[in-house]
């Protein structure tokens, strides 16, 4: 069994074609593999939607489509949804405070890899999946094996 820890990054890709879209795709069709996602994600995944709308990349309807289909993936459990506790907060602070001198690490960003850090600790983590270069980085660095499929080879 394969255990995935999926940032909203990476995620979004399975819903919304675009580069990456198919490395995705192969993981979340991994027999018997696991995929956890931070509660966080249920903001994350709907505001990256919506920016798409604003940009015109798709329109409200697909908006509502795509969000339907998220939501429905959500509640039949097809991910494990990891709740934010406080211990994450504290976790994305000491990641803000050890790599933000030297690395762009924003807020929503350190709480997702906290949240992994966390669950790496609970369940393990084989894989951390992030289409975000800095993030990525910041991943290796705190010793997971990332999978970023905007450069993943299909």
């Amino acid at each position: 069994m394969v255990v995935y820890y999926h940032d909203s990054s990476a995620f979004i890709k399975h819903y919304h074609v675009e580069i990456g879209t198919p490395a995705v795709d192969a993981i979340l069709a991994e027999p018997d593999a696991v995929h956890f996602l931070s509660r966080l994600a249920s903001v994350e995944v709907p505001s990256a939607f919506v920016k798409k709308v604003r940009i015109q990349e798709i329109t409200v309807a697909d908006f509502q489509r795509l969000h339907r289909r998220f939501l429905a993936d959500i509640a039949g459990e097809q991910y494990r949804v990891i709740r934010l506790l406080v211990r994450h907060l504290q976790i994305a602070e000491q990641l803000i405070q050890k790599h933000g001198l030297t690395h762009s690490i924003r807020t929503l960003d350190a709480i997702q890899l906290a949240v992994a850090i966390d669950a790496e600790t609970r369940h393990g983590i084989d894989h951390f999946v992030c289409a975000d270069t800095n993030l990525c980085a910041i991943a290796t660095a705190e010793g997971f094996h990332v999978i970023n499929p905007m450069t993943a080879t299909s």
